[in-house]
């Protein structure tokens, strides 16, 4: 098994009017509630997924083999790259993220593990944007565990970690 967990690059982001970590830009629609820039996700996930073809060419062409995941912009990268590449991966561990509304969900991606965990006091990035694009998953047919805290911010948590560490026992 190869666990992926890759860094932002440093970006201009509009709303920060700053460079800062990113993979993406992105608008604030309300408070906690963002929208990704659409093309600067595709080129993203792009990116991503020529890091998962070299690690999977070393798993022998396995990518079943491969668990992808991140934080927040990591987490919508991670279930972008994952669901919008054709390749079915091992496992998407996606922590205080969104599945984007414009991307098309997979008919192929039944065998693919997915844990997503969030906050419900997120204000970054609102709960129930969150639960939302997540049902979209659901109505797919692509099952995912989804975990929430209550007075969790936009942040990873002690809870959080033992759940990640259970999720990725179960992958040989």
């Amino acid at each position: 098994m190869k666990i992926v967990l890759l860094a932002a690059p440093t970006r201009f982001i509009e709303e920060c009017d700053a460079a800062i970590p990113a993979w993406y830009d992105y608008k604030l629609i309300s408070k906690g509630v963002e929208q990704a820039n659409e093309t600067h996700l595709g080129m993203t996930g792009k990116r991503v997924m020529k890091e998962v073809a070299k690690y999977a060419k070393e798993l022998g062409d396995d990518y079943t083999k491969i668990i992808l995941g991140g934080f927040s912009q990591g987490c919508v990268v991670s279930l972008y790259t994952a669901l919008a590449f054709g390749k079915e991966i091992g496992g998407i561990c996606g922590l205080s993220g969104y599945l984007v509304p414009f991307i098309t969900l997979p008919t192929d991606c039944k065998k693919t593990k997915i844990l997503l965990y969030h906050g419900k006091a997120d204000d970054k990035l609102n709960y129930v944007m969150a639960m939302k694009s997540y049902e979209r998953l659901k109505a797919a047919g692509i099952e995912a565990k989804i975990i929430s805290e209550a007075k969790m911010q936009h942040e990873i948590s002690p809870n959080e970690l033992k759940e990640i560490e259970t999720f990725f026992s179960t992958f040989k």
